[in-house]
């Protein structure tokens, strides 16, 4: 888990998280947008001085082969997503 830092936006450090965790670089992976609205994370959840305490939400996403969780205090994680190997639904 990691705080999504002031010198970047919340799409910024998703990619960069996703990136580290898939071992690849941020420009294999598909375009963020493909997966949810870049533009209403940075709404919803770029965090600033004159936030109430009280500010709840959390989103949770599929990104690549990624799962995506970020909370109202600006913390991401990542998870490697299950995946089915072949029909008899074997997971890794």
């Amino acid at each position: 888990m990691r705080q999504v830092q002031s010198s970047e936006s919340v799409s910024e450090a998703v990619v960069k998280a996703v990136s580290t965790v898939e071992g690849c670089p941020s420009t294999s992976l598909p375009p963020l947008y493909n997966a949810v609205n870049p533009e209403a994370l940075e709404r919803v959840f770029t965090v600033t001085k004159r936030d109430a305490p009280d500010r709840s939400g959390r989103i949770t996403f599929q990104y690549s082969e990624s799962v995506v969780t970020i909370d109202k205090n600006g913390y991401l994680e990542v998870q490697e997503s299950l995946k089915i190997l072949d029909d008899k639904k074997t997971y890794r």
